[in-house]
């Protein structure tokens, strides 16, 4: 019996929200209004016309709004998802449509997509990086290998191990 009653209320609750949901919900913008309202209307039409194609979707709300504000736009439509971008300023909008179905739409020049090292960039940055850890952690073998009396063979067999060992883990 409680069963049932609990299935009920999720029921209850389930309609009243999605009445409520009827709304566009705006997590986050910062576009400007007529912006803002252009955008969201192709994003609503989009959903409407779609509701189970997200690809399509996607598509329509992508070429209209390159047609009418430039490109390139990117755009984001799912059930479950969580962002992390980086964006021109004026132009996220991040929003609900049917209470389930979120949208996110932002645009990005292309001269500061090339602004972010490449994969190839960051190994060579984080190849010095370990070229000067290891330097680094040489020298300080070395001295406390000197304070402490040790043979040379010893320091240079730690400091072989130790460039093992952080290849290894990089």
């Amino acid at each position: 019996m409680a069963a049932a009653s609990t299935e009920a209320l999720q029921f209850e609750d389930m309609e009243a929200f999605l009445r409520v949901a009827k709304y566009t919900l705006v997590k986050h913008t910062d576009m400007h209004i007529e912006m803002k309202e252009e955008a969201m209307d192709i994003c609503i039409t989009a959903v409407e016309k779609y509701p189970n194609d997200m690809e399509k979707c996607t598509q329509m709300i992508k070429d209209q709004m390159d047609k009418k504000f430039g490109a390139p736009w990117h755009v984001v439509v799912g059930k479950s998802f969580s962002y992390e971008i980086t964006y021109e300023v004026r132009n996220i909008l991040y929003i609900y449509v049917g209470g389930k179905t979120a949208v996110l739409l932002w645009k990005i020049e292309p001269a500061a997509a090339e602004q972010h090292p490449s994969s190839e960039q960051q190994w060579q940055l984080g190849a010095g990086s370990f070229q000067l850890l290891r330097t680094v952690l040489e020298g300080a073998m070395a001295r406390a290998c000197a304070a402490h009396g040790a043979a040379a063979f010893v320091a240079q067999a730690a400091s072989t191990a130790l460039g093992l060992v952080l290849q290894i883990s990089w």
